[in-house]
């Protein structure tokens, strides 16, 4: 799976042309990590590399069942 850079908007989970876009926002975070779940409840953790204005995000995950994100400040 390839990881995009994404877009800061909008923010959450979206849908976009490379999979889903991840955009959370952070004014104190030194780090954003993505947490997500298969079906099976198998855990996948990704930091977030892009950050545009506390904007934190990144492209192209495959849908998942559940997802949740974890802030380093």
């Amino acid at each position: 799976m390839k990881i995009w850079p994404g877009k800061p908007f909008p923010l959450g989970a979206n849908d976009d042309r490379k999979g889903t876009n991840f955009s959370i926002f952070s004014e104190v975070a030194e780090r954003v990590e993505l947490c997500l779940f298969d079906e099976g409840g198998n855990q996948t953790s990704i930091d977030l590399p892009e950050v545009t204005a506390f904007y934190w995000h990144d492209s192209g995950h495959r849908a998942v069942s559940k997802g949740g994100c974890r802030a380093v400040l």
